[in-house]
């Protein structure tokens, strides 16, 4: 009689040589077109140091300044000072690390840094990127300083609706997709349709006096679905007119299938003919 042990070795060496020879081919099953596509910085920066501060630029399309961040970092330099060295370009214009700049200023430590030639604003939105350093205000200001009218539009279109940064990629963009919000990080953010997002807006914003959470991200899917999907039994003048008459209809729902149950309940609320507005 064989033992389990036995068996259970024999499969492992098996898996294992399995393991091996799969590892073995990797290399082979890579297409070779991604390998091309790889962009490498082959250029090894020499690392400098100075303590003349003066010499560093901030550049008008970073971040701002968080003071919190600079003191945690102070803190953190005065328990034990790592060696990490700040980007600059060859204007001195701080791409990466102005926040350890201003750290070491404060405690007169000196700057480690090394420059990148021809670095400016796509370099330092591609940095942040990776870091997770940057939220969208971040990137909003380098588009915005870089002329960029799509950029120009997200501004002015946040400023007038006062709506969160997901909400304004999914008006302005028609489109819900994590993708557009890495384009907006990356400098590629396009506006679709800057009228046909106000028109969207301005729907949203009428229900404003009949439910404070008008600005939730699953309701305004909700109310999208329903313009887009549902012109044929749905009229936004005939909603009003239910919320209106029913004001406190309306609560905060988990996520959009239930906002859409509630909405169909409060439009067939003593209606004659009942519409089905959730499919």
């Amino acid at each position: 009689m064989i033992k389990k042990e036995w068996l259970w070795m024999s499969d492992y060496k098996q898996q294992k040589q399995i393991t091996m020879k799969t590892q073995l081919e990797w290399p082979k099953m890579w297409p070779k077109n991604n390998q091309a596509k790889i962009q490498l910085d082959t250029e090894i920066p020499e690392i400098r140091k100075t303590k003349n501060y003066d010499k560093f630029k901030m550049h008008k399309a970073n971040r701002e300044v968080n003071k919190n961040h600079i003191e945690n970092i102070k803190k953190s330099m005065q328990q034990n000072f790592l060696i990490t060295p700040i980007i600059v370009n060859d204007k001195y214009e701080v791409i990466d690390g102005q926040h350890r700049l201003h750290a070491c200023i404060d405690l007169r430590l000196p700057v480690y840094y090394c420059i990148k030639k021809n670095y400016g604003i796509k370099e330092m939105q591609r940095l942040n990127a990776i870091n997770k350093n940057w939220i969208p205000k971040n990137y909003l200001n380098s588009g915005v300083v870089l002329g960029d009218q799509n950029y120009i539009d997200y501004k002015r279109f946040k400023n007038k609706y006062d709506f969160s940064h997901e909400i304004n990629i999914t008006l302005l963009c028609n489109n819900t997709s994590h993708i557009e919000n890495e384009k907006f990080k990356k400098g590629t953010f396009k506006v679709k349709d800057y009228n046909l997002a106000c028109r969207y807006a301005e729907t949203i914003h009428l229900i404003a006096p009949y439910y404070d959470g008008f600005k939730r991200r699953r309701f305004i899917s909700a109310i999208l679905f329903l313009i887009k999907n549902k012109q044929d039994v749905f009229s936004m003048k005939e909603f009003l007119l239910k919320l209106k008459n029913r004001p406190n209809s309306l609560q905060h729902c988990i996520n959009t299938k239930q906002y859409l149950e509630l909405i169909e309940e409060i439009y067939n609320y003593r209606r004659k003919i009942k519409v089905n507005l959730r499919f």
